[in-house]
């Protein structure tokens, strides 16, 4: 299950400390931002298409949220990610009225094939040991190893 999208440890945040899913989304923006894959209308629109279109998905012990924005926004295909010290809310995909509690989150900067990418990452998110693993890697390096190992299996 190969993706064209390149993990990069310094687009990744561990054990963030946010009060809700506008800052994490802000956090991992700004780190998206600063290393140049997206424009600087990135973050308010993620932002504002989440509160239209939710992405937060109760995947049962580790939830995941994967906010994004069109591609218009985008420079460069990435994805953020961050776990979360403490879980933040976010609404749930397909269910906006209701809640769910977060604890990784994968802001994709996507410009093609949104549709195929949340597939194969829902598809990913199946492995409960891999939300497992990923909530509790310890450095940037080792979520990376995680994140590699599972998209970039060679075939």
């Amino acid at each position: 299950m190969d993706t064209p999208v390149v993990f990069n440890e310094k687009i990744i945040a561990l054990q963030i400390q946010a009060n809700d899913s506008t800052e994490v989304i802000r956090q991992l923006g700004a780190l998206l931002q600063a290393e140049g894959y997206v424009k600087n209308t990135f973050i308010e629109s993620a932002i504002e298409r989440e509160k239209v279109f939710a992405t937060g998905l109760p995947l049962g012990k580790v939830n995941v949220a994967l906010p994004h924005t069109d591609a218009e926004h985008v420079l460069h295909p990435a994805i953020a990610l961050g776990s979360l010290r403490e879980p933040v809310e976010f609404h749930v995909m397909g269910s906006p009225d209701d809640l769910i509690q977060v604890q990784l989150v994968f802001l994709m900067a996507i410009q093609q094939d949104q549709v195929k990418m949340l597939q194969v990452l829902c598809d990913t998110f199946k492995d409960s040991s891999f939300l497992d693993d990923l909530l509790g890697a310890r450095s940037k390096q080792e979520a990376i190893t995680i994140l590699n190992a599972r998209f970039h299996k060679q075939e």
